[in-house]
């Protein structure tokens, strides 16, 4: 709504353009009236209205003195002047100051709305061409600031080293001050493994919103970002702000559970990095909130993990997963033996449940290990699989697991996708031949075919031939040529004028009873019969 002020000596002046005009429709509200030019100046400089509607005579200050003073409070305003007969010359002369029009008393209803519509169209226009420039810097300045928090978590080794509060302000568009710095990952698990990626994105926008709500009040500065691994918000902040904390962070978790009427069922875990008073130590604070919200894994989901709740990994990988059960899943993989190769995945898991020092960030590097070790044995199989894919989406599942269970479902999964994809491939090489000796023998149906000549052509001995070509097609050789040779008589005797023993020697048969025979076994009908029962011309 535009704000609207009128100002007149005459009370029943003010009183009947507030009337006369349906003022909601036009999206324009009366923010107040007054009565003489001082009044006047005080609501101009207090309420900032849009449009001015004034005498161009009022006690206390000149009409053009007010318009004066009232464009150096707000350059933007618009001023409508209302003049009598003996003041037109004047009002008149008003225009060159910048007024946008006037009106003559007695006052004209139509008019006014006239030139009250040309005013707010003029408003919209020009709020238009702001806003697009608003949003525009705005958007700009968004985008320098998660550029920064995106390279901070993603490629800290872009930024300069070592960091600087000031440069990143001047570079980044940021608000730091000197203070506390802290940054922690929010993870909103939706337990219901049905739940799909829109749903998720839409979640992971609450719990921003949620959170920002929630964390901005007090801080000098929140920068967030949304990622698989979670929402990230880095914080700037004083002494005070830091020991609330925690219980901030446990009124955001409340909210964000009680969103699981439409998100399902919801676990928040919250990932704490460290916290500093020297801003260069921030890559250090989101490497410590993505190992803490890791742990959930191991921990479990709802908590809020800081970084040095869960001691770092005392075991290594090579402990974990050393050569000889990679040489083993390898060896696996290679004779397509996916029981073994699950055999062996239970195994590294059971391990990784009882091994004493584990942590989130280690699971992650063993399924790193176990995928490249599927990755080469795969490749030896079949080298044109499409790994970048695979890789990646195992990647985005393993960020939705809530512990150490649901990350050996996904490995197997995977497992499981790349053997079946292996021996579909290699079924569908052997098919090879087959698809060969069909085609042949569906392009020369009408010549003396016999098993020797397609079994030479598909590269087999007859008797091996013969065999491969019953367990691919379902049918024996001699079975399928004729299947062959009958469709296109049907074809023949449905859409030509052939005789029968024309259709009998296109489709490759010289003796006709042989024909006629093979014909009534297909179709159920002598050819003259199936022709009268089925043919299409006249």
């Amino acid at each position: 709504m535009y704000k609207v002020l009128i100002t007149d000596d005459e009370i029943k002046m003010c009183r009947l353009i507030q009337n006369v005009i349906d003022w909601d429709s036009l999206g324009l509200e009366i923010v107040g009236f007054a009565h003489d030019g001082i009044a006047a100046l005080e609501l101009i400089k207090s309420e900032k209205p849009d449009i001015l509607i004034t005498d161009i005579r009022m006690p206390g200050c000149d009409g053009l003195e007010l318009i004066a003073k009232a464009k150096e409070a707000n350059p933007g305003m618009y001023f409508v002047i209302i003049s009598g007969y003996q003041h037109f010359d004047y009002a008149r002369s008003a225009i060159r100051f910048g007024v946008e029009d006037y009106l003559l008393k007695p006052l004209d209803e139509e008019e006014l709305l006239e030139i009250l519509t040309k005013m707010t169209k003029k408003l919209n226009k020009e709020e238009d061409i702001s806003d697009r420039l608003q949003k525009r810097l705005e958007s700009d300045t968004q985008r320098m600031r998660q550029a920064f928090i995106e390279l901070l978590i993603r490629e800290p080794s872009r930024l300069p080293t070592p960091l600087d509060r000031e440069e990143i302000n001047r570079e980044y568009h940021c608000g730091f001050r000197q203070g506390l710095f802290q940054v922690i990952v929010i993870k909103a698990d939706i337990l219901d493994k049905k739940a799909g990626k829109d749903a998720r994105q839409l979640l992971a926008g609450r719990v921003r919103k949620i959170s920002e709500s929630a964390l901005k009040p007090q801080a000098f500065e929140v920068l967030s970002l949304i990622t698989r691994e979670g929402v990230y918000f880095l914080l700037n902040m004083d002494e005070e702000y830091s020991l609330g904390l925690r219980k901030r962070l446990r009124r955001i978790r409340m909210e964000i559970s009680a969103l699981r009427d439409l998100f399902f069922d919801i676990s928040p875990t919250v990932g704490m990095g460290i916290i500093t008073d020297e801003f260069s130590l921030l890559p250090s604070s989101a490497q410590g909130a993505g190992r803490a919200v890791l742990n959930r894994l191991l921990m479990g989901t709802g908590h809020i993990i800081g970084v040095t709740e869960k001691a770092q990994s005392s075991c290594s990988l090579k402990d974990i997963v050393d050569n000889q059960t990679k040489t083993s899943i390898q060896e696996r993989i290679e004779v397509l033996d996916i029981d073994e190769t699950e055999r062996l995945l239970e195994k590294l898991r059971k391990r990784i449940n009882s091994q004493k020092g584990m942590d989130g960030e280690l699971l992650l590097e063993i399924c790193r290990d176990v995928m490249t070790t599927l990755w080469y044995a795969s490749k030896k199989l079949d080298p044109e699989i499409s790994w970048d894919k695979l890789y990646e989406e195992f990647t985005d599942s393993f960020y939705m697991c809530t512990n150490v269970d649901e990350v050996f479902e996904l490995l197997l999964l995977s497992f499981r996708q790349v053997i079946g994809g292996v021996v579909e491939m290699k079924e569908s090489t052997a098919a090879r031949p087959i698809r060969i000796a069909k085609k042949y023998i569906q392009d020369h149906y009408n010549e003396p075919l016999r098993l020797e000549d397609i079994s030479s052509i598909a590269g087999f001995n007859p008797s091996y031939f013969s065999g491969l070509f019953k367990k691919e097609t379902g049918m024996g050789f001699s079975e399928y040529l004729v299947s062959v040779r009958m469709s296109r008589a049907k074809q023949l005797l449905i859409d030509s004028r052939m005789s029968v023993e024309d259709v009998a020697e296109e489709v490759g048969y010289t003796d006709i009873k042989h024909f006629s025979k093979s014909f009534k076994k297909s179709a159920g009908l002598n050819p003259t019969s199936f022709r009268k029962l089925y043919h299409r011309l006249d």
